[in-house]
């Protein structure tokens, strides 16, 4: 899943919340495999850190990172961490 400028979403970052598990987490997979780097969140570190783990053992770029969806503050710190590690968001799943 290496991000190579043959890759679809090259270049691109994308924000998947609720991204530890079930269909959060094969979007997930799905957009590193085009070639996106992903931003993974949800309530669980543990699974977020299981997603990103995953997308980087294929040779992804991705970060797990903790919030909750109905905290508008802890969101907003979570996208703008994502930013500053995987660059602008592009592509927001929620």
């Amino acid at each position: 899943m290496p991000n190579t400028d043959e890759s679809p979403l090259s270049g691109q970052v994308a924000l998947v919340t609720g991204g530890g598990r079930g269909i959060g987490r094969a979007i997930a997979f799905a957009l590193a495999g085009a070639g996106a780097a992903v931003a993974v969140i949800a309530r669980s570190q543990t699974e977020v850190g299981e997603t990103a783990s995953t997308i980087k053992g294929r040779g992804g770029r991705a970060i797990g990172l903790t919030a909750d969806v109905t905290d508008r503050i802890g969101v907003e710190a979570a996208a703008a961490e994502a930013e500053n590690i995987l660059g602008p968001i592009n592509i927001l799943v929620n």
